[in-house]
């Protein structure tokens, strides 16, 4: 296998990624070595696509050193089958990835920026391969293990694992085209206080998520992730726990962290803008703690009672810990977006949930308390910064409404999972109301007044 023979080959892959994170600040220090700049940006994928042929060809030699082609083909396999289980196996992901880097490389060429100026063009290229760069270290830390790469010490006489349906490649496909998505949203969030040539760039994204995330939630929904046995083990299947986390994210990037900086595009400066900061920390705070404490409460892993109460105490409080890490960004430079203290709470939340769960299933106790806080933020801004008396009336009963659903919510429903997957529906009906009830109606004042 590949590690047996080049062990430096993943190392190499991992450390390559992992430059692309440093990306724009190796860009200004290697300027004047155009030919280094370039080994930095082309490495990971060249190397993905050695990783690929590498498969290929032990895939139609039939190899019996191949780990796959031992235990999923044997000697005997077609064709067909040495086809299928490239395009539905490990060689599944090595694609998936592959085709999620050559687009940070290409993003700059979308049709939706061919009106964008070179620098906004650029711009979008940069901090997209910061964005895959961060997401590729957790790729290759979950869905490349070293098992999958070395040879076993035993290998079985028989084939024991069934050959994978052609599905599994469309949901490979699905949730790239949803990482590719989420960082379009991204880049143009935090280019949007600059101009508004990424904005045909986040309509079109969101068009597209708003399609394909019914999708993925049904793909997800009936994979079994959220029956009550998945919180004793959520990481025994890596590619669902991997496939739930890029859901949540793109959902929350989509229908929280997208609308919200267009919320505060259009608010822009206001001298209240530091009291909705502090109101929504507080807010974001009360929601999750009480959400976990109640969520842990109906889940037999953890301790009923008192448990719960600690449970949701620590993991709440790790949270705004690293909350508090990101909110320090914008002080030292790394400003985004019109509010960029605003912009930094939220991706410091997502960055939370996201790296906790693969550290312990805690975690997955803020996500409820996100995706209400998530929808109440949407709110929020017309609550406390609106002139409209109006206006701000029914943004405080839209978002008293919202939190009193979500405590229906909580009540009525035993299963834990499943109020997870309603309280996420929050966040859509909020961002409905914010922008197609309460924005309108700030809009005809403006005019009537004008």
């Amino acid at each position: 296998m590949l590690t047996d023979g080049a062990p430096w080959y993943l190392p190499v892959l991992f450390a390559s990624c992992l430059l692309w994170v440093l990306n724009m600040t190796l860009r200004e220090s290697l300027q004047s070595r155009p030919r280094l700049l370039q080994i930095v940006r082309y490495a990971p994928v060249g190397l993905t696509f050695g990783l690929l042929l590498y498969r290929a060809k032990g895939l139609l030699d039939l190899d019996p050193t191949h780990n796959e082609i031992v235990m999923v083909l044997g000697d005997q396999a077609t064709f067909a089958e040495r086809l299928q289980l490239l395009m539905t196996g490990q060689g599944a992901i090595e694609g998936g990835f592959l085709a999620l880097l050559l687009f940070s490389l290409w993003c700059h060429r979308l049709p939706s920026l061919n009106h964008a100026t070179a620098a906004t063009k650029e711009f979008v290229q940069q901090r997209m391969m910061v964005h895959t760069g961060l997401w590729s270290v957790l790729i290759l830390t979950v869905l490349f293990p070293e098992a999958a790469y070395s040879s076993l010490s035993s290998l079985p006489q028989h084939p024991t694992i069934t050959l994978s349906g052609w599905s599994v490649l469309g949901a490979v496909v699905l949730f790239a085209l949803l990482l590719m998505m989420s960082g379009e949203l991204i880049v143009a969030s935090a280019h949007s206080s600059r101009s508004d040539e990424c904005n045909l760039l986040a309509k079109r994204a969101t068009m597209k998520m708003i399609l394909a995330l019914p999708l993925a939630w049904f793909f997800v929904i009936q994979s079994g992730v959220f029956e009550p046995l998945w919180w004793n083990r959520p990481d025994h299947d890596p590619w669902l726990q991997f496939a739930f986390i890029v859901l949540v994210y793109a959902t929350m990037i989509t229908f929280y962290h997208g609308p919200a900086t267009m919320l505060e595009g259009h608010l822009s400066q206001h001298p209240r803008q530091s009291i909705t900061l502090g109101a929504t920390l507080a807010m974001t705070a009360t929601i999750c703690f009480g959400s976990a404490f109640l969520i842990a409460s109906k889940v037999e892993l953890f301790n009923q009672g008192s448990g719960s109460f600690f449970i949701a105490w620590r993991v709440v409080s790790l949270m705004f810990l690293a909350v508090c890490l990101g909110l320090l960004l914008p002080a030292i430079g790394y400003d985004s977006a019109h509010r960029p203290e605003q912009w930094w709470l939220r991706l410091s939340l997502l960055i939370v949930m996201i790296l906790g769960t693969f550290y312990d299933v805690m975690f997955w106790l803020l996500l409820p308390g996100l995706a209400i806080s998530g929808g109440v933020y949407l709110l929020l801004p017309w609550c406390l910064e609106s002139t409209n008396t109006v206006l701000q009336k029914r943004a405080i009963s839209f978002a008293i409404a919202t939190i009193g659903l979500g405590l229906l919510i909580f009540m009525m429903v035993d299963s834990a999972s499943l109020a997870m997957v309603m309280l996420l529906v929050l966040s859509p009906i909020s961002g409905v109301l914010s922008h197609y009830v309460l924005l309108p109606m700030e809009q005809r004042k403006a005019s009537q007044t004008a």
